[in-house]
C-alpha cells in the first residue's frame, strides 16, 4: 500500500504560534513591575497621620482599605496627643472614680 499523498489544501505548520508567545512573559512581567513601580511612586508621601493645624491637641489618624474589587472603606479618628488623656478613652464612663 502507498502512502498517503499529502494534501494540497492543508495548511503548513508555522512556528509562528510559539514566536508570539515569546514576548508575551516578557510583556506581562514588564507590566506587573510597572504598576508596582507606578503604585510605590504615588504613595510615597502618604502618610496615616494627617497633621491637623487646627486641633493642636489631637492627632487625626487615617485607615485607608481598597479591595482591589471596587470596595473598599477609608475612615478617620482624633486621638488625643496626651498619653493620659488617650489613657483614658478606655476606662468605661460607668466606672466609679
Amino acid at each position: 500500500m502507498l502512502p498517503d499523498a499529502p494534501n494540497p489544501r492543508a495548511r503548513p505548520l508555522r512556528a509562528s504560534g510559539i514566536e508570539r508567545v515569546e514576548w508575551l512573559i516578557p510583556t506581562l512581567v514588564l507590566a506587573v513591575v510597572g504598576m508596582a513601580g507606578l503604585l510605590a511612586w504615588h504613595s510615597r508621601n502618604r502618610n496615616p497621620i494627617e497633621q491637623d493645624d487646627s486641633d493642636p491637641d489631637n492627632h487625626t489618624l487615617r485607615s485607608d482599605y481598597q479591595s482591589g474589587m471596587g470596595g473598599g472603606n477609608v475612615a478617620t479618628w482624633k486621638v488625643p496627643k496626651d498619653p493620659q488623656d488617650y489613657a483614658k478613652l478606655f476606662v468605661p464612663s460607668d466606672k466609679k472614680k
